[in-house]
């Protein structure tokens, strides 16, 4: 059982997790889970192909040539906050065409998924000069806006875990 494993078998089991997760092209690097996960959930609901990890500005395209950053969350009861990671470049040029903001529940499982147009996170989200990114907290003006579609059901269908 898990709660009578030693710290160190407990660290061995992350770090076997992660391995195996990597093998099977959960995730793409040895970080947070969280982020790769995302990725590899927009890929499949959106038919991405995903760039390499040296891209800077977007994480995959689709079919039609449109690129996608992908921002995802893990909301849990020790830290229900909506604010996903630093956007950057938003103030020099198109970077992306859209944001693809993931929440999963603490269990991985797909709590909401919208997909945000470039334009609508310049308008409601804040510039910071101290990390010269936006902040992107997911308020209520952005989720309203009619240039953030909410899409999660396309990714509930697309995230089958065996």
């Amino acid at each position: 059982m898990i709660a009578d494993a030693s710290d160190a078998e407990l660290l061995a089991i992350w770090v076997r997790s992660m391995r195996e997760m990597r093998s099977r092209g959960l995730v793409r690097s040895a970080n947070n889970p969280v982020a790769d996960l995302g990725e590899s959930l927009a890929s499949k609901a959106l038919n991405l192909t995903l760039s390499s990890n040296s891209v800077k500005g977007f994480d995959g395209v689709d079919p039609e040539g449109r690129r996608y950053q992908v921002k995802s969350r893990r909301i849990s009861p020790e830290n229900p906050s909506t604010e996903l990671s630093a956007v950057r470049g938003l103030n020099t040029g198109d970077p992306f065409d859209y944001l693809v903001a993931i929440y999963f529940n603490e269990d991985f499982t797909v709590r909401e998924v919208l997909r945000i147009d470039v334009a609508a996170l310049r308008e409601h989200c804040n510039h910071s000069g101290h990390t010269n990114a936006h902040r992107v907290v997911m308020s209520r003006k952005l989720r309203d806006d009619k240039r953030s579609v909410d899409v999660t059901d396309v990714f509930r269908g697309a995230w089958v875990l065996a």
